[in-house]
């Protein structure tokens, strides 16, 4: 049995660093994929939930939070983006920013180590998602988070 990544449990001011939140009262219908149910939650409800989901699991598609919170992808991507003004694959992609800079500056694990924790199958692909989101490879990114404190 592969053993499930774990992930640190970032403070919800780490996360939201930075975002200008657009509507936290908004309040969205809760709908399903297979019907509409009559509860309904406030925008930031749900944006609690999705950052619970996001730190016990690490998922780094937006459909799995969407199926996780009974929500069709149709509606939750666009409330994350309405509530953070980031679209939500952005949102999932600086709390992994976020986590890996995290291991990289506060321990010496190897790259294949960080990339499996992270949920990356490889670690060329953990240092492809690095170039894509901040132009760095892993060691570049671990020895600039080691210049200046990983979380100020």
């Amino acid at each position: 049995m592969e053993k499930q990544p774990v992930f640190k449990q970032f403070p919800p001011e780490d996360i939201y660093a930075g975002i200008v939140f657009k509507g936290p009262d908004l309040v969205i219908p809760h709908k399903t994929v297979y019907c509409e149910i009559q509860s309904r939650q406030t925008g930031i409800e749900l944006l609690d939930r999705f950052i619970k989901d996001l730190n016990s699991h690490g998922h780094h598609y937006p459909q799995w939070y969407a199926r996780r919170l009974g929500l069709h992808t149709q509606y939750f991507g666009p409330t994350i983006t309405t509530l953070t003004g980031l679209p939500c694959s952005a949102f999932i992609d600086k709390y992994l920013l976020l986590f890996i800079t995290d291991l990289l500056s506060q321990t010496d694990d190897n790259i294949s180590e960080i990339a499996h924790r992270a949920g990356f199958p490889r670690p060329s692909e953990l240092s492809q998602f690095l170039q894509r989101v901040c132009r760095q490879t892993p060691s570049q990114l671990r020895h600039n988070s080691r210049k200046r404190p990983a979380h100020p």
